[in-house]
């Protein structure tokens, strides 16, 4: 991360938030380290089709104060690089 902060010539400092024990809201770890952010990266699984709405209204909720948010794909199992074996 910090290789392509400092390629794209961006005053950033990336940090990982970590719950610090399991009970803790999320929701509140995330609007404390992020209300003096500009931008927000968040990794997330694609939602199943049958769970999209649900999936959608908790996003709302968790990002009602939180600044501008860049959703990025992640906590999937399968490997995306690898190529596909030929038919």
């Amino acid at each position: 991360m910090r290789h392509l902060i400092k390629s794209f010539r961006l005053e950033a400092e990336p940090i990982v938030l970590v719950k610090s024990y399991p009970k803790q809201n999320f929701k509140t770890v995330l609007n404390e380290q992020s209300k003096e952010t500009d931008l927000v990266l968040l990794g997330a699984a694609v939602p199943e089709v049958e769970k999209f709405d649900s999936t959608i209204h908790l996003l709302h909720d968790l990002l009602q104060s939180a600044p501008s948010v860049l959703f990025v794909r992640s906590a999937e199992t399968e490997d995306i690089l690898e190529p596909e074996p030929a038919i």
